[in-house]
């Protein structure tokens, strides 16, 4: 994939850590597949491969998701919401909010987080409504995460009808029910995004056990 020799060598340690501590049974190549696409979708270097397997980990222990679930839903999503401002650790909360809702639907989860991060900034003035901002004081876009998580505060007071709006505006008719489900289950996107920050050392607990 265009490394050298030396990140070569890290990352086919860090590839065989991930196959070790995996749910299921993985493949080489998929192991790489997932550590890599997450490398370059949020500019990562070698030195941070085994961080990406320490926070698939720890979630995948400690909430209803498996690890090749958060696997195939960080490949879905992970280039696409890292562009409007998402961290690594971020993506993963988002996935694992939806997944414990749709089991080993990751993938589907994943579509429709990149759908809702596309559509947010068509939708200002429906979020304005909310007082939930969509640009911070710099005029940059804010993150998906942030958006949704202040969303969340108030989600759960919105009426039907309020609910079913805002999920067809910001994510259409076809994906509204994986909206529907993060946003119902936004405390597991906080407790395993703050999960997978405090990571550190996880996967290798796990491969010595």
């Amino acid at each position: 994939s265009g490394f050298t020799e030396e990140d070569s060598a890290k990352l086919a340690r860090v590839a065989a850590l991930y196959q070790n501590i995996a749910d299921e049974e993985l493949s080489a190549a998929d192991a790489s597949e997932v550590i890599i696409s997450q490398m370059k979708a949020f500019t990562l270097g070698a030195e941070d491969a085994e961080h990406i397997v320490d926070a698939i980990n720890i979630v995948s222990n400690e909430f209803a998701v498996s690890s090749s679930d958060i696997g195939k839903g960080l490949t879905v999503a992970g280039a696409a919401l890292s562009t409007y401002g998402n961290d690594f650790e971020e993506v993963i909360g988002l996935v694992s909010a939806g997944t414990e809702i749709f089991q080993g639907k990751s993938q589907q989860v994943a579509r429709g987080l990149n759908t809702v991060a596309g559509r947010i900034t068509n939708n200002i003035d429906l979020l304005d409504k909310y007082h939930i901002a969509v640009y911070d004081e710099n005029e940059q876009i804010r993150s998906t995460y942030d958006i949704l998580e202040d969303l969340s505060k108030i989600y759960g007071d919105l009426s039907d009808s309020e609910k079913i709006a805002i999920g067809d505006a910001l994510a259409g008719t076809n994906q509204r029910k994986i909206f529907a489900a993060v946003m119902t289950n936004f405390q597991t996107a906080i407790d395993a995004t703050a999960k997978a920050y405090d990571s550190l050392g996880s996967a290798e607990e796990e491969n010595a056990k």
